[in-house]
């Protein structure tokens, strides 16, 4: 339902968003709802004193 408001009523065009390399659940949730991975970067986050991987999902209208 965001992604269509995003697109339909806020006239976007392309929605992105990070995800920590260890929420598999979260990546499944958006290849499910038409998110394509575009990359990983590498040690590119730090939580809780952790480096780690950020996997970038894009949708385009």
């Amino acid at each position: 339902m965001i992604t269509g408001y995003g697109f339909n009523e806020l006239g976007l065009i392309r929605i992105h968003t990070g995800i920590f390399e260890h929420n598999i659940a979260s990546m499944r949730v958006l290849e499910k709802n038409g998110y394509k991975k575009e990359c990983v970067f590498k040690r590119s986050i730090i939580k809780n004193g952790e480096i780690m991987n950020e996997h970038r999902y894009a949708k385009l209208k």
